[in-house]
C-alpha cells in the first residue's frame, strides 16, 4: 500500500505536491472542526430540548395542580357552608314548609351558581334525596335516585372517602 502511495507521489509534479500538501493541511483541520462543532451543536440542542421538556412538564404540573386545588377549594366551600348547605340539608323534610322549600331552593341554586366561573368550575351537581321539592331543579340540583345505580356512587359509598375524583364519560 505504501509502495503505491510512494509511486503516485513521485510521479506528481512539484506544483501538484504543494497543492496536495496545502489541501491536506487545510482539509484535515476543517474536517476536525466540523466533527467537533457538529458534536457540540448536537449536545447543545439535546440540552435545550431537555430543558424545554422539563419546563413544559413543570408548567403543566403547576397548571393541573392549580386547577385541582381550585376545584377542591370550591368543593370544600360548598360542603362546609353552614348558612346554606348545612341548614337546608339537615332540615327534616316532613317539617319543611312548601314556601320555605321554594325560597331555600332558589337560594341554594344561586349559591351553587356563584361558584361556576366557566373556566375552573363549569358544572356543579348536588344530589338530594327524595322529599325535597327542589331536588329535581335540573341545572345544579338533581335527585339522588339518578346516581344510586352508577359505579362511581358505589365506589364512593364503599370507599368512605371524603373526596374522590371520577372521570365521567
Amino acid at each position: 500500500m505504501s509502495n503505491i502511495f510512494n509511486r503516485i507521489l513521485l510521479k506528481l509534479r512539484l506544483k501538484q505536491k504543494l497543492l496536495l500538501s496545502y489541501l491536506l493541511l487545510i482539509l484535515l483541520p476543517i474536517l476536525y472542526l466540523q466533527f467537533y462543532a457538529s458534536g457540540r451543536v448536537a449536545g447543545i440542542i439535546q440540552e435545550m430540548v431537555s430543558f424545554s421538556f422539563d419546563q413544559s412538564f413543570s408548567q403543566t404540573h403547576s397548571f393541573l395542580a392549580y386547577k385541582l386545588n381550585r376545584i377542591t377549594d370550591v368543593s370544600d366551600l360548598i360542603a362546609l357552608d353552614e348558612v346554606q348547605m348545612t341548614r337546608i340539608l339537615t332540615t327534616n323534610v316532613a317539617d319543611y314548609k312548601l314556601q320555605d322549600q321554594l325560597q331555600d331552593g332558589n337560594k341554594l341554586v344561586q349559591f351553587l351558581s356563584s361558584f361556576r366561573d366557566g373556566t375552573d368550575v363549569s358544572k356543579i351537581r348536588l344530589y338530594l334525596p327524595d322529599g325535597f321539592l327542589f331536588a329535581n331543579e335540573g341545572s345544579s340540583i338533581f335527585p339522588l335516585q339518578d346516581v344510586l345505580s352508577t359505579t362511581w356512587y358505589a365506589k364512593l359509598v364503599t370507599s368512605r372517602a371524603k373526596l374522590m375524583w371520577v372521570l365521567l364519560t
